[in-house]
């Protein structure tokens, strides 16, 4: 049979909890609770995150060879401390960190190899292809350049050094219609780019308008011409002064048979001027026009002094 407590033993036993739930602490409740759990200290960044940075500050402040230590750095520690899936960025960035170092030094070919690492890694990165096309520039590479500058347009399609590295390209190669719409592009997207590049520009505008002189099209030729005077008076005066037409020879009276020979000779002559300015497609058709008119000579009976195309 359970036991009943009586009523006054009941309400004095329930009183008795009450009091000891309401004691106050012990001493050493007090300490744990006037003391905060000590704080967690962020955590160092491995070391070759902190190379890299610090190579970029560097890199900024002109001071290349040391830069240039930290992203070795960076490679270097790079295996060793990173999550697999973080080694293949930090690596891209500290070799293309480091091209940019090499080639703001004048090694060039040095940055390419950097680079060309830095692409590896990764190939959709627009800014390692348009330094590279920098370098191979540099070099004197112009196919690679053009190359690396179209790509570095195709990933960035904003990018207003991009058109700029290809429209250098285009004017060293005497592309001048190519080279006027890309620098003029590259002035599209950024303004600023309009006083540095206002004599390439007008050096362009002067070549196309000799081409276009060339092949009779005056009209164009002169507007042109109107445009790169526009952009460069000083280049255009002084290329204009060396371009003035000579007085024509007297007529010179010639046998039937001196007319094919001066005219192979012409066209010989041309072929070998626009195969010194690179321009290969019209060398190759100057060419031909001198070995047809020299055959028919021969075969005329006339023998002629043999040439060396």
């Amino acid at each position: 049979m359970p036991t009943r407590w009586p009523a006054a033993q009941l309400a004095i036993l329930l009183l008795a909890l009450i009091v000891l739930g309401c004691a106050e602490p012990t001493a050493e409740q007090q300490v744990d609770q006037a003391v905060p759990p000590p704080a967690v200290e962020p955590a160092e960044p491995p070391d070759a995150v902190a190379h890299l940075e610090a190579g970029k500050r560097l890199l900024t402040e002109d001071r290349y060879e040391q830069a240039i230590e930290h992203f070795t750095s960076a490679l270097e520690d790079a295996r060793s401390e990173l999550e697999l899936e973080r080694i293949d960025s930090v690596e891209a960035d500290a070799f293309y960190q480091r091209a940019r170092a090499y080639l703001e030094m004048g090694f060039p070919d040095t940055a390419v190899e950097d680079f060309n690492a830095a692409i590896q890694l990764a190939p959709r990165d627009g800014p390692s292809h348009l330094h590279r096309g920098r370098a191979h520039l540099l070099l004197g590479d112009l196919y690679k350049s053009l190359r690396d500058g179209t790509t570095a347009i195709r990933l960035q399609p904003g990018s207003a050094e991009a058109y700029r590295l290809r429209g250098l390209v285009y004017l060293q190669r005497q592309q001048s219609d190519r080279a006027a719409a890309d620098l003029e592009q590259a002035i599209a997207l950024d303004a600023s780019l309009a006083p540095n590049l206002a004599p390439q520009l007008g050096e362009t505008y002067f070549h196309w308008s000799q081409h276009l002189a060339e092949a009779d099209e005056d009209a164009e030729a002169a507007i042109k011409l109107a445009k790169a005077r526009e952009l460069n008076p000083a280049f255009v005066d002084e290329q204009t002064a060396v371009v003035v037409a000579e007085p024509a020879p007297e007529p010179v009276k010639l046998t039937v048979a001196k007319p094919i020979v001066d005219e192979a000779q012409e066209h010989f002559e041309r072929g070998r001027a626009h195969q010194a300015e690179q321009r290969f497609d019209q060398a190759l058709i100057e060419f031909t026009e001198a070995i047809g008119l020299t055959v028919d000579r021969r075969e005329a009976g006339m023998g002629i002094r043999s040439q060396r195309y």
